[in-house]
């Protein structure tokens, strides 16, 4: 009887563990697709630029 309550607890204690760590990649992918989105539209803005030149528009110099 004492037996099976020490492994139910180690059981308990390991699965929360793996929920803890599971949640944490869960987060790191959200943030690494954040990120992502967030590029993009760095990308886009500068293809945008791109072919606004090579058509003959003159941009204004990007800011730092």
């Amino acid at each position: 009887m004492l037996w099976n309550h020490l492994m139910q607890g180690v059981v308990n204690f390991f699965h929360r563990i793996s929920i803890l760590i599971y949640q944490n990649t869960q987060s790191m992918s959200m943030t690494a697709l954040l990120q992502l989105f967030d590029r993009s539209g760095l990308l886009y803005g500068e293809l945008a630029r791109f072919v606004l030149r090579i058509l003959g528009f003159r941009t204004r110099p990007r800011k730092h």
